[in-house]
């Protein structure tokens, strides 16, 4: 059985993370940089060290991480206010996120 406070979780956490997400890939916010060729972390979005340094991993921990809590703000808000959320934004933001995303990828690939 769902429980209200996971609906409302989840409805935000799916509204939140594609927003996130979009922000920090644009403006470079990694919790940590990945470098396959050392094999090692490093805090924080870092220039390569030896061979190309991997930052998607970051980027995702980062979204997830604030998705996170702003889902777990909402669980915890009253159950009228969360009434008032469309749930329809749970596909719409996901959907924009796509496009932006499409958008993005023919900017940097065909485009130049």
């Amino acid at each position: 059985m769902i429980t209200r406070k996971f609906g409302a979780f989840a409805v935000v956490f799916a509204v939140a993370y594609p927003i996130i997400y979009i922000v920090c890939t644009e403006m470079n916010w990694a919790v940590f940089t990945y470098h396959p060729a050392l094999g090692q972390f490093t805090a924080g979005p870092t220039k390569p060290i030896a061979g190309p340094a991997m930052y998607w991993y970051g980027w995702i921990t980062g979204s997830a991480i604030a998705a996170g809590i702003i889902g777990g703000v909402a669980a915890w808000l009253p159950a009228d206010v969360i009434r008032r959320v469309p749930t329809a934004m749970a596909w719409l933001v996901p959907c924009a996120a796509i496009m932006t995303a499409c958008g993005l990828m023919i900017k940097m690939y065909f485009l130049r």
